[in-house]
């Protein structure tokens, strides 16, 4: 795969901490604001993973995500792993290259257009987002795709999420539905932005989770008795997470 020096995909490196004891959500968040980080945005976001019949982009080593936040609006994400990333295991390390649809002027999703064509061959248009309410939104998001050829479902999840920031640095508190847990995200553009973050949240490192989230809700769905299809959909959402049952036959 090339990645031009001259695109605006982005290195992200993340680590997950489950959390068990709430007491260390509260320990982390008195921990940011000490370092003066601010709270961005509370709110749930749904995360939407679509791929082709054959798998095409799963093979393809890249991950193609919508995330709805407020309606109206979307955040659509390309990422792939960094190929130049250190050994560390308990670290995820990725390019991104993100556009938002409420933000972003047009050049940013051309540029998604340009790369997922040339690299890929895949022609992706935008997508127009009209209602008001995050549960129609969400509907018509997948209900677009699924026409565009994008008939599978690799996941589709939801988290109630808190977001503090300082400078390129956050920190995510998030609540997953259906017993998945509570976990804290830390994310960085750079190692020694990274070192310096997880100094500052001082968290446990045996709470240390190596896998991502799509792995972690995954197997824990599984764990308490799910199908392995079923696995790939936790949302709090029940009409929704009925829809795309219906939608993906699974």
């Amino acid at each position: 795969m090339k990645i031009d020096s001259n695109t605006s995909f982005m290195r992200e490196i993340e680590q997950k901490y489950h959390i068990v004891d709430k007491n260390l959500i509260s320990y982390c968040i008195q921990n940011l604001i000490r370092e003066n980080f601010y709270l961005e945005n509370h709110a749930i976001e749904t995360d939407f993973v679509p791929d082709f019949y054959n798998d095409y982009c799963k093979r393809k080593g890249i991950v193609i995500r919508y995330r709805i936040i407020q309606p109206g609006s979307y955040l659509l994400t390309i990422k792939t792993k960094n190929q130049s990333q250190n050994n560390n295991l308990e670290v995820q390390d990725n390019l991104e290259l993100e556009y938002d649809s409420f933000l972003d002027t047009t050049d940013r999703f051309k540029e998604i257009q340009k790369f997922l064509k040339e690299d890929f061959d895949i022609d992706i248009p935008d997508i127009i987002l009209k209602n008001n309410d995050l549960h129609s939104n969400i509907i018509d998001l997948v209900s677009a795709l699924y026409k565009l050829g994008f008939v599978k479902c690799r996941m589709i999840t939801q988290k109630n999420r808190k977001t503090y920031k300082r400078d390129k640095m956050s920190v995510c508190i998030d609540h997953f539905p259906h017993e998945i847990g509570d976990f804290v995200e830390i994310e960085a553009l750079n190692m020694d932005d990274f070192i310096k973050l997880k100094n500052i949240v001082s968290l446990p490192s045996q709470l240390i989770e190596r896998e991502n989230y799509g792995n972690i809700i995954q197997k824990r769905r599984l764990e308490l008795g799910n199908s392995k299809n079923r696995s790939r959909v936790c949302l709090f959402d029940s009409i929704i997470e009925n829809f795309i049952y219906e939608r993906f036959s699974i």
